[in-house]
């Protein structure tokens, strides 16, 4: 198959020309005449109206555009590149581009690298601000003679700089393709949640705690991986709460024979039903104006799938929950 070919369309009539290639990439098999329905009717329908929206914003602002799209029988991502033409009085009067076919192992590394380098950044965010601000409590603490507090901001600023350590050196470990320690300690697990948990949550009062139900346990999962999965949900609370007035997030973990269980709930009231079905879609955000990404969720079910275990939203939980389990060793 080819895995790219040109379209275009004049906005006067609305027909639509396009190569064979275009053709053969969309499974489109009669010869005509083409509209907009003849490609949208092609997509996976939860793309239909955000195509139509940005396709109106494209023609009244006259800027390109690049469309990241599912197609619908497939389920293959294909790039949509829209390139407005314009009178000279700036009138759009047609759209050309290229539709192609995407590499989706390589779209795949891609996003994951997109994602690492975020993650990285939002997570050294964490640390070097517990840093910044136990550096300013101990210079008040010793002004005070309150010694007992000052090893306290010590410990602290130690486990944030052991954190920074762990990212770089998993951010090391995926560049040389190493292989990485498959295995965690729940009780160290719990105690790293914790820690970065309270302290990113303090500033926006939201409420944190956790519910161990289990004894210490051995499980199948990279720590440093387990924890991001944990930081993204920690993420979405925390902005999904952002104008609550009852705000908190709870951590409750079993186990069964096989799997430890990971509910994690926060006072949201849920997720939209209509919207459950696509949390774990790549690229599917509900925050496309505060920079989401909609990497995150896909990731971490894919991180979790990868070493046998597996991330769910609880559907008829009061609160907005979801279920993480992993393998025990």
């Amino acid at each position: 198959m080819n895995f790219s070919g040109t379209w275009s369309v004049s906005l006067e009539t609305g027909e639509i020309q396009m190569s064979d290639e275009v053709k053969e990439i969309l499974s489109i098999s009669h010869d005509g005449p083409y509209d907009i329905e003849s490609i949208i009717n092609c997509l996976d329908e939860s793309f239909h109206d955000e195509l139509l929206a940005r396709g109106r914003a494209l023609v009244e602002e006259g800027i390109p555009y690049i469309f990241h799209v599912k197609l619908k029988a497939s389920k293959t991502w294909i790039g949509i590149s829209c390139n407005p033409m314009s009178k000279k009085s700036g009138e759009v009067v047609a759209l050309l581009g290229v539709v192609s076919k995407i590499n989706t192992e390589f779209f795949d590394e891609c996003l994951i690298w997109a994602h690492v380098g975020s993650e990285i950044i939002h997570e050294l965010m964490g640390p070097f601000t517990i840093v910044k601000n136990n550096a300013k409590n101990i210079i008040t603490h010793l002004e005070q003679s309150k010694i007992e507090r000052v090893v306290r901001d010590i410990k602290n600023i130690n486990q944030a700089v052991s954190r920074v350590e762990d990212l770089f050196r998993e951010m090391r470990a995926k560049v040389r393709n190493e292989e990485q320690v498959s295995m965690a300690s729940l009780d160290t697990l719990i105690k790293h949640i914790d820690f970065f948990a309270s302290e990113r949550l303090r500033e926006r009062g939201i409420e944190f705690s956790i519910d161990n139900r289990i004894k210490n346990q051995d499980i199948a999962m990279n720590q440093s991986e387990l924890l991001q999965v944990f930081t993204n949900l920690i993420q979405n609370s925390n902005d999904a709460l952002e104008y609550l007035f009852e705000k908190w997030i709870k951590l409750e973990i079993t186990e069964d024979d096989k799997f430890v269980m990971f509910y994690f709930t926060d006072s949201g009231k849920g997720i939209p039903e209509r919207l459950r079905f696509k949390i774990f879609d790549r690229l599917f955000t509900t925050k496309e104006e505060t920079g989401g990404t909609g990497i995150g969720l896909d990731l971490c079910k894919r991180m979790l799938n990868k070493v046998g275990g597996d991330i769910k939203y609880v559907d008829d939980s009061q609160n907005t929950t979801f279920l993480i389990s992993v393998l025990k060793l």
